[in-house]
């Protein structure tokens, strides 16, 4: 009898298993905390390329080209025995999705690498999913973050007079949901002492952002 991938795939997703949300609920965890009875949509967090990807989604700079030549993530050494240095910048070629990033063995993808994204020597059928403390200061401190979090300020800010409208668009762009009157309450005061472009640093950083929920 024929049938369908595409059929099967979509019998999946709109089971009411797939679509259920994280909400936890007491009785439920005691009996299984592992959700190995599938009784609600584990939390976690994204994968190191959806994770790039996201974040250049969010500020506006993702570069969707498809096919060619990847990006490198390293300077161009002068010597083949010279050790690699990470790139501090990318231009628009490496703004492409991660898929299209040109990986080299034993070295790790700048703030990525913390994110369980393993290196080219690596065979990784199924990949780990840790949750660290690195991978919070790392990302908080990041070069890469924090220059599109800038772009993204920049971009609202060419897009919205008035603070209050910028930080509400900004939450938006991020977290794909309107902003909580106690959320405004909170960031408005941070744009105002310190600007946008630390809001946006900051709603890069959130579980929200970072997690599937």
């Amino acid at each position: 009898e024929e049938w369908s991938l595409k059929s099967l795939h979509r019998k999946l997703l709109m089971s009411a298993t797939f679509q259920q949300g994280s909400f936890a609920r007491e009785h439920a965890l005691q009996t299984d905390s592992d959700c190995r009875l599938l009784w609600r949509f584990p939390p976690r967090r994204l994968a190191a390329e959806a994770l790039r990807d996201s974040i250049l989604t969010a500020s506006g700079k993702l570069n969707r080209k498809m096919y060619g030549p990847g990006f490198p993530f390293f300077e161009k050494p002068s010597s083949a025995f010279e050790k690699k240095k990470p790139l501090t910048e990318f231009d628009e070629d490496g703004w492409r999705r991660m898929i299209y990033g040109k990986k080299i063995r034993l070295e790790h993808v700048g703030v990525f690498g913390v994110f369980d994204c393993p290196d080219a020597s690596q065979m990784a059928p199924s990949r780990s999913r840790s949750t660290t403390a690195v991978q919070a200061l790392s990302l908080l401190n990041s070069q890469f973050v924090n220059r599109q979090a800038a772009f993204l300020a920049s971009d609202i800010s060419n897009r919205h007079d008035g603070l209050p409208e910028q930080v509400k668009l900004a939450v938006f762009r991020t977290l794909c949901r309107p902003a909580k009157p106690s959320e405004l309450k909170i960031l408005n005061g941070i744009a105002t002492e310190q600007g946008l472009s630390q809001v946006c640093r900051i709603l890069l950083n959130l579980n929200e952002f970072v997690f599937i929920d």
